[in-house]
């Protein structure tokens, strides 16, 4: 088994808007777009004491139904970030 660490990416006030193609959609069997979700891996910066962070450029697609998924690879990368009162 492998697991990784993720996260929404609306918990660090980052929002996608990730066009799949047909063949994306096959790979995860993706037929609806309320199906996908969309998480970021999280892993522990070695150089930078230890630091979390999240790969923001190559967020996971997961379609929980299928129980599939695939890596989205951003090449032009220009996030939305989001500013919440706290």
């Amino acid at each position: 088994a492998l697991s990784f660490s993720v996260v929404p990416p609306e918990s660090l006030d980052i929002q996608y808007e990730i066009e799949l193609s047909d063949e994306d959609c096959a790979l995860i069997d993706l037929k609806d777009p309320a199906e996908a979700t969309v998480v970021v891996i999280l892993y522990r910066e070695a150089a930078d004491d230890g630091r979390i962070a999240a790969n923001t450029r190559s967020p996971l697609v997961l379609n929980a139904r299928a129980r599939l998924g695939m890596q989205k690879i951003l090449r032009e990368f220009h996030p939305t970030l989001l500013c919440r009162a706290r």
